[in-house]
């Protein structure tokens, strides 16, 4: 049956392999008989154009602002490993303290490394557990650090972690920057040894073996709060242990200890103070560090009354990524970022500008053929 010059579907129509092409002539607005249409192959295909034509264009857009989004951020296997090179310029020698050995107290301008691994351990949706180790070995001297974190996969920052696991308490950057990192001042650096975060400065853009970087700032003193880092150094320091300590300080900070020392316990309560400035060269696409500049420096000190005593340094070092590690990180960060380009820019132009190619076409085989008079 006809209603006002149009073919009425019956039930069978609805159904069957051309179904979906009838809906799309339907809805699309192409306004003639079904029968004309299905006797008329140009204006079906034209149809089928369009449909595929404005799906392709969908799944552009699904990329550039679903997909991409989801893979811009921590990837679920890193699995990084860093070394670092340097000099420890001061290095307590606790087994030469305990026997009195004044002039072995204390090494000088050693050579370290520091291995530093970063692995992702678990997921919980964009939540991500992560093991940080670091062990650095000066000589004979080893000092290793384990920490686990939780960290919010896209930004970085320490977050809650999920139920049942148990992390290191943080806040602020706690392994390394987001993709995209922001040129500016708003982000805090997590100091285990402080167990507190600080506050980030963007110094300046730089480049490490052809990427480009942001260079970011931070600077941080105070008490040792560490439980780990502590557990690396004396507690407490004997009074008959003293006298090897007072000859190795200078002269003005021996006189100082040495009055002090009378009214102090035996053994002598030890307390750590911390001083760090850290330069990190982040990519700047990916996030990826691929060189930083560490100055670390742990004191040894008393307090007396109310007031703090530095004695001397017990830890002083000076590291940098090495450059094999720069040139591996800058791979890393290279590598990431074509697989974001990808993602965000070239999967998405391709599919659109498809799209628009058969939306085009099916404009052009839809007009009617022009009739030779």
């Amino acid at each position: 049956m006809n209603i006002r010059g149009r073919e009425r579907w019956s039930p069978a129509q609805w159904s069957g392999p051309g179904a979906l092409v009838d809906c799309a002539h339907r809805y699309i607005g192409y306004a003639f008989p079904m029968t004309e249409f299905r006797e008329d192959p140009m204006r079906r295909s034209s149809v089928i154009l369009l449909a595929v034509g404005i799906v392709l264009i969908v799944l552009g857009a699904v990329a550039r602002f679903a997909v991409t989004p989801a893979v811009s951020k921590l990837p679920a296997d890193t699995d990084i490993a860093i070394k670092y090179s340097g000099t420890a310029h001061t290095l307590l020698n606790a087994q030469a303290l305990q026997q009195g050995q004044a002039d072995k107290v204390f090494a000088k301008e050693v050579p370290i490394t520091i291995d530093r691994t970063v692995t992702v351990l678990e997921n919980h949706g964009n939540t991500a557990v992560v093991k940080d180790t670091s062990t650095m070995v000066a000589g004979q001297t080893k000092l290793p650090t384990a920490r686990t974190f939780a960290v919010d996969r896209k930004t970085m920052e320490a977050t809650a972690p999920p139920e049942g696991v148990t992390v290191e308490p943080a806040s602020g950057i706690a392994i390394g920057f987001p993709i995209g990192a922001d040129q500016d001042d708003h982000y805090t650096l997590w100091i285990p040894n402080l167990q507190a975060a600080v506050p980030v400065k963007f110094a300046r853009t730089d480049t490490r073996h052809g990427r480009d970087v942001n260079v970011y700032t931070a600077a941080a003193t105070g008490e040792v709060k560490d439980k780990e880092t502590l557990a690396s150094f004396p507690a407490t320091l004997p009074k008959t242990t003293a006298a090897a300590l007072l000859a190795a300080l200078p002269a003005e900070t021996a006189a100082k200890f040495g009055a002090a020392s009378a009214a102090l316990p035996d053994p002598i309560p030890l307390t750590y103070l911390f001083e760090t400035t850290v330069e990190t060269y982040a990519d700047q696409r990916t996030g990826v560090t691929i060189d930083q500049h560490l100055v670390r420096t742990i004191t040894a000190a008393v307090r007396a009354g109310d007031k703090t005593m530095p004695l001397t340094q017990v830890l002083s070092v000076e590291a940098d990524i090495t450059d094999d590690s720069q040139r591996a990180q800058a791979d890393k960060a290279a590598d990431s970022a074509k697989k974001l380009t990808l993602v965000s820019v070239v999967v998405p132009v391709i599919l659109a500008v498809l799209g628009a190619i058969l939306l085009v076409l099916a404009v052009i085989r839809r007009r009617p053929a022009v009739q030779e008079p």
